[in-house]
């Protein structure tokens, strides 16, 4: 595995190049985490960060925080995912000001591709950071010590590493979408209501969330299998119109087939996992805030999970934990309820009515994730300890 770690000022102005203390500290605890070759890049010149461009398209994780005053910023750091679009990338956002919201903030993660965001600000005169991911969670307090900041985006990256994902493969031309009249005033209906959960975002150029639908329409290349519809990646759900969905079907290797020219949300493979897990189910929705009086899907140790989209981890732990802790007759039923923590909700419904019954909640933004894993390990272990120490005694 190899990494490239990139900060500073770049210029081919001697006297604006400069290295970056503060991202010193950052890069030094962030690569204590990972067992990796790579390259820590501190300031330098116009041709370097090209050589550094260059390097990134064949690296699994980057951290990107150049300053180039002699050029655009944010075209630079969408270069990277545009290169190589499976690293984990870590960039930065100065907000010393506090002129951006964390809505904002957010949202320039979503724009670069990146899977964490060191919001830099200041706290009476000393510059402080805290590490954000684009669904606006948050992974330890605001702190003036980067370092710190650095080991837990290091060990954040490490867990992100861990996350597999699937390619979405076109093979045919888009087919007539089924009318489905009603669930489409479903999703609209439950998409305005999200927005308004949600914080508001200056320049909304990445809408979040995807709507399916099961339908037994005898496609022949199908087999006789019932086809699914999910929503494109990055529509706007309140003004959804049926043909903004895509037919899919999964892969014998996991991967998502679909037709047409545009790819589906990047959470298709969960869903398809969970239509072929619960032949029951017709329909999804999933959003970024909360449904009231819902459980919070954890996994087999009884530990939240916060997964990013995509990640099809997440369809694994919804069926462990809903075979686990719904009765069966919910189950049967189709119709289920859960929260996915640091990320929002999926409903799976047979009944219409049963999504449109449904109360939605907003989410903290930012959502304070702590490491839930490590408190009940370092728990367990003082118990454990002191039960031997009983014994001995």
């Amino acid at each position: 595995m190899k990494s490239l770690l990139v900060g500073g000022t770049f210029s081919d102005n001697a006297t604006k190049a400069k290295a970056s203390k503060l991202f010193g500290q950052f890069a030094g605890t962030f690569l204590s985490n990972l067992n990796c070759s790579g390259r820590l890049i501190n300031g330098g010149s116009l041709k370097e960060l090209e050589d550094a461009l260059e390097y990134a398209k064949d690296v699994q994780v980057c951290v990107w925080w150049a300053n180039i005053p002699d050029k655009d910023l944010p075209k630079v750091v969408k270069q990277l995912k545009r290169n190589n679009p499976t690293m984990v990338l870590v960039t930065s956002k100065r907000n010393t000001e506090r002129q951006y919201s964390i809505a904002d903030v957010t949202m320039h993660a979503l724009k670069c591709r990146a899977n964490l965001l060191a919001e830099i600000r200041t706290r009476g005169k000393q510059y402080c950071v805290r590490v954000l991911d684009p669904l606006g969670n948050q992974y330890h307090e605001d702190t003036v010590d980067f370092a710190k900041a650095g080991n837990i985006a290091g060990a954040r990256c490490v867990e992100l590493l861990k996350v597999r994902r699937a390619c979405s493969i076109r093979v045919d031309n888009a087919v007539t979408v089924p009318n489905q009249p009603d669930f489409l005033a479903i999703v609209r209906e439950a998409a305005h209501r999200f927005s308004e959960l949600l914080p508001q975002v200056t320049n909304t150029e990445r809408f979040l969330g995807n709507a399916s639908f099961r339908c037994s329409w005898g496609f022949p290349s199908f087999r006789n299998k019932d086809g699914v519809f999910v929503t494109r990646r990055n529509v706007n759900k309140e003004e959804l119109t049926m043909d903004q969905f895509v037919l899919v079907e999964s892969a014998p290797n996991g991967n998502v087939l679909y037709w047409g020219n545009h790819k589906p949300s990047v959470d298709t493979p969960i869903q398809l996992s969970l239509y072929n897990y619960y032949p029951q189910v017709k329909y999804m929705l999933h959003g970024h805030v909360y449904v009231k009086n819902a459980k919070f899907v954890t996994n087999a140790d009884d530990v939240s999970l916060v997964v990013p989209c995509g990640a099809l981890q997440e369809a694994e732990a919804v069926k462990r934990f809903v075979d686990r802790r719904f009765v069966g007759r919910s189950i049967k039923s189709g119709n289920i309820k859960l929260n996915l923590r640091g990320h929002g909700h999926l409903i799976l419904a047979r009944d219409l009515d049963f999504i449109r019954e449904t109360e939605f909640m907003g989410r903290n933004f930012p959502e304070y994730q702590h490491d839930v894993r490590i408190e009940q390990l370092m728990a367990r272990d003082e118990i454990e300890g002191n039960q031997n120490r009983a014994v001995n005694n």
